[in-house]
């Protein structure tokens, strides 16, 4: 799988191309069970990226998918210190606070970084962009988060469904069937059968647009 998430950088490389010349690739470390993805930026290029941001991590989920990894997880920005293996760091906190905190299979963006995903979003739709080429450029939905507790919580997620959709493009693959033959590798408990339907309920809204 550690080829297959190499290959989610080069793709973007691929398809952004100049775009993306000027900014520093993402480096992938691993610790126990989890996956942390370090993209280095400046304070003033994190709205510029944000595209490419959804797009690498909708692409780390749907290489997840297929190798039967399911990841939950959040996504921050901020400074940070990598030291002797050590993470640290406010942007580290921030992710920490909320990776858990969702009651599905999936990754958000903390409401940290979800504040300037919106101030783009503004920008976007004060330019005279119609709302779905807003969310195709973005790459992202925002949506109503189930949470542990009960409660939900209106977040930016990074559009994994249409990545996973765009797999079947010009194949005879029903996309929906792969993600239930998926979850059905999975012994899933009376607790934890939620957060599926929860996962299912969050593709079918990304896939009606």
């Amino acid at each position: 799988m550690v080829k297959s998430l190499e290959e989610s950088s080069d793709i973007l490389k691929s398809r952004f191309g100049e775009e993306m010349r000027a900014l520093r690739m993402p480096r992938y470390l691993g610790y126990s069970d989890m996956l942390i993805i370090i993209w280095e930026t400046s304070e003033y290029e994190i709205t510029s990226i944000i595209p490419y941001l959804s797009e690498l991590i909708s692409s780390v989920f749907v290489v997840g998918l297929t190798n039967n990894v399911l990841w939950r997880g959040a996504v921050s920005y901020g400074q940070f210190l990598l030291y002797k293996g050590s993470l640290l760091g406010p942007a580290v906190s921030d992710a920490a606070s909320w990776y858990e905190e969702c009651n599905w299979i999936g990754i958000v963006t903390t409401p940290k970084l979800g504040f300037h995903v919106s101030m783009v979003e503004e920008e976007m739709k004060t330019g005279g962009k119609k709302p779905k080429t807003v969310r195709e450029e973005l790459r992202c939905v925002f949506y109503n988060v189930p949470l542990k507790d009960g409660s939900s919580s209106m977040l930016w997620v990074p559009d994994w469904p249409t990545a996973w959709n765009h797999r079947c493009v010009g194949k005879e693959i029903d996309c929906k069937k792969e993600l239930f033959e998926v979850f059905g590798t999975f012994t899933t408990s009376k607790r934890e059968y939620s957060k599926y339907l929860n996962t299912l309920k969050f593709y079918d809204y990304a896939m009606q647009g």
